[in-house]
């Protein structure tokens, strides 16, 4: 049996609790500034970043659509992610992620329609990814006529052998039309 807690500290860490019958294991991992690059950290070749799939989506007001939200890892060896995705509150709604369990285990799963945002956190148990990582379908609902933005806002991904959470680049946005 394992038990995984995460919060951040006031001082700026993230601290985890893993508990394992008999034994327990306490650490904490320096926090960074959401989408911000950390001094010294290291991706190799390709960079991380989210991807929102497909990018653009024409959808009938009153009814419901679905993006895929995927983690390219490049050569990284992915052992967490937080991503929070801003999105058109005037014009959409959001109902929490269906998450692609065999991958990570859930943290936050949390859509917020009055500030527009969806926020993701995850850990991976078991062997780490690489990749492109499927994290799971959001589903959208179109609530009036007009185009709506989804965009990556923050993002924080920790990998095997990184003393320090990763930078990402290039993660896409998404442009939904409701007619």
């Amino acid at each position: 049996m394992r038990n995984i807690l995460i919060y951040t500290t006031l001082s700026g860490f993230f601290t985890v609790l893993v508990v394992t019958q008999p034994i327990y294991k306490f650490f904490s991992i320096p926090s960074v500034p959401m989408t911000t690059a950390v001094a010294g950290a290291k991706t190799e070749n390709i960079p991380i970043s989210f991807l929102i799939s497909p990018t653009k989506i024409t959808a009938k007001k009153g009814k419901t659509f679905t993006v895929t939200l995927i983690l390219n890892s490049g050569k990284n060896k992915i052992t967490g992610a937080d991503v929070t995705l801003k999105f058109s509150s005037s014009l959409l709604e959001s109902s929490n992620m269906a998450i692609n369990s065999s991958n990570f285990q859930t943290v936050i799963n949390r859509a917020d329609n009055k500030n527009g945002t969806y926020r993701f956190t995850g850990v991976i148990l078991t062997k780490p990814l690489t990749g492109k990582i499927v994290l799971g379908k959001i589903t959208f609902y179109g609530k009036k006529e007009g185009t709506a933005e989804a965009v990556i806002e923050k993002t924080q991904v920790t990998a095997l052998d990184k003393k320090e959470a990763l930078p990402t680049k290039n993660n896409t946005k998404a442009r939904f039309i409701i007619k």
